[in-house]
């Protein structure tokens, strides 16, 4: 049991890492310096994602973004997002599902 939760407790640590890490590239990239403080910042995630709400939460808090999440069922992100709905940001439960996503309307980056 103890490896089970080390592996938790890692995966957990590793993904709230990669969520900072895909912040901090956006913001590095954007046209304005100031992307992030005093703003808004629109996050669909998959439901299965939602066990990391609260440290992204005082992530955001910390850095002056009020993060509105919003979670669904990953094919409901996919046909929310093909039908034109705009968010800043999409965190699916796995890329393996980022092929279903029009490119046309959709824009990836890692």
């Amino acid at each position: 049991m103890k490896v089970e939760r080390n592996t938790k407790s890692l995966f957990i640590i590793g993904a709230i890492g990669l969520f900072c890490v895909f912040l901090l590239i956006v913001g590095f990239f954007s046209k304005s310096k100031n992307l992030f403080k005093n703003t808004e910042f629109d996050l669909i995630s998959s439901s299965e994602n939602k066990v990391f709400e609260q440290e992204l939460l005082n992530y955001a808090k910390k850095e002056g973004i009020k993060l509105n999440i919003t979670y669904d069922d990953t094919q409901n992100i996919i046909k929310t997002l093909n039908n034109g709905e705009n968010y800043d940001g999409v965190w699916l439960s796995n890329s393996i599902w980022d092929y279903k996503l029009d490119s046309k309307k959709v824009s990836l980056s890692n």
